[in-house]
């Protein structure tokens, strides 16, 4: 009875063990599998573990989670190590195996990174002879290089304290560009509405005294008439800045002089004029290409010239001044035409004072050749006549000089007459003895 008690759970033990073996996968493999009924997992709520050597090499969590190298993975595929391999693929990653990108699997540079399946994208290209570049790509429109750099060349290089150099691998400076040639910057804008800056170079706080908000250097030597600054309109030179300090508006600066202004017209009692000092709406001077005016708010002013004292000097030895009229009168460095008050006035002439007259041979004409001459022209020798006062005026110094010249003449003739007077006296008086 006990061998055929034995016997049968015997029986039933392989029969257990022998339907145990036909559920589980072969460790040679397996044929005759139905996908949709076959699998290796659990069916209940519950990790599922891969071990090696008693050790996890990789868990399924109960929540879909993969990890491998962790048994406590946080995303669909946790791995903690290294992934090596010539291709990565994942629906957001392909590895074509030259190429790498992100969000598409057609990737059309080294690194090609296209968010979400969107129209715009970054490229990455190594190019060719060590070129790099960097792409923003608008498939709609076209594409726009954001970055580039040659072979052998500093492109764009960003330190850790945040300095950014163009051309140099060493900024010194928030950002530093450096080049050896050709243009250095070159600044750009399309923007043609009413609004909008170029270029905005602002501080925040007041600089102190030798801080610099924009400096411009140049090597000791360089030529005193290349230009610092140069602003174009249209292709025409609106301002300029030369090397020795010259500024120049409306045109080039000229070498040697401070400021040249061409920019301006005819200067008015409102508007006009190449330079202008003061407020417009006040008192202020305007001066154009051949004239200073003062004026105050659209009327007359005085001109003040060394108000408060001082020398007015006018160096040029054939420089004319006119008073009162445009043209100035020829030969004469100082015409008035109208009145002038002075409290005096002092005439040097080059010439001789008349003293002359008093010399022993000064020939002076008798009381019949004068009355003569007075007969035939109408006016005392050496003096102007009437008619020639009207149409040409008369030299102030030489017809001083001649009025005295006269004076000591008639002197002369008044001696004379006395001493005849006084002969024909003695004569009477000896008559009448």
């Amino acid at each position: 009875m006990k061998l055929k008690i034995a016997s049968l759970m015997a029986a039933c033990v392989a029969f257990a063990i022998s339907s145990s073996i036909a559920q589980s996968w072969s460790l040679t493999g397996d044929a005759g599998t139905t996908p949709a009924v076959n699998f290796i997992g659990t069916t209940d709520f519950t990790d599922f573990k891969i071990k090696t050597d008693n050790k996890l090499r990789m868990v399924v969590r109960k929540n879909g989670n993969v990890g491998i190298g962790t048994g406590a993975p946080k995303s669909k595929l946790d791995v903690a190590g290294t992934i090596t391999g010539k291709k990565i693929r994942t629906q957001t990653i392909w590895d074509t195996g030259t190429r790498i990108g992100i969000g598409t699997q057609i990737p059309s540079a080294d690194l090609h990174i296209t968010p979400n399946s969107s129209t715009f994208a970054f490229r990455i290209d190594q190019g060719t002879n060590g070129n790099g570049m960097l792409t923003y790509v608008n498939t709609t429109s076209s594409s726009r290089t954001v970055f580039s750099a040659s072979s052998n060349t500093t492109g764009l290089y960003v330190k850790g304290n945040g300095f950014v150099g163009v051309g140099t691998s060493s900024p010194t400076a928030r950002l530093d560009v450096l080049a050896s040639s050709g243009l250095v910057m070159n600044i750009a804008s399309s923007f043609s509405g009413s609004l909008g800056q170029v270029v905005n170079i602002e501080r925040s706080n007041a600089p102190s005294v030798g801080n610099d908000i924009l400096q411009i250097s140049v090597p000791g030597g360089s030529p005193d008439n290349f230009q610092f600054i140069e602003a174009d309109r249209g292709g025409g030179i609106t301002f300029a800045l030369n090397g020795d300090g010259g500024a120049g508006f409306g045109g080039s600066a000229s070498t040697g002089i401070g400021v040249h202004s061409r920019l301006g017209g005819d200067a008015g009692l409102s508007s006009g004029g190449y330079i202008i000092s003061g407020s417009t709406t006040g008192t202020n001077i305007v001066i154009d290409d051949n004239e200073i005016m003062a004026r105050d708010n659209g009327a007359t002013a005085p001109l003040h010239l060394q108000h408060s004292g001082g020398n007015i000097i006018m160096c040029n030895p054939s420089g004319q001044v006119s008073i009162g009229i445009i043209t100035p009168a020829t030969g004469y460095l100082l015409s008035v035409d109208g009145k002038a008050m002075f409290e005096e006035v002092r005439v040097e002439l080059s010439g001789s004072w008349p003293d002359y007259v008093f010399q022993d041979n000064y020939a002076m004409r008798s009381l019949d050749e004068l009355r003569h001459f007075i007969d035939v022209n109408g006016h005392l020798p050496g003096m102007p006549s009437a008619a020639k006062v009207a149409t040409e005026g008369h030299h102030i110094g030489e017809v001083q000089k001649a009025l005295v010249e006269k004076t000591e003449e008639h002197t002369l003739y008044i001696l004379q007459l006395k001493q005849e007077i006084e002969e024909l006296k003695a004569q009477l008086a000896a008559f009448r003895q």
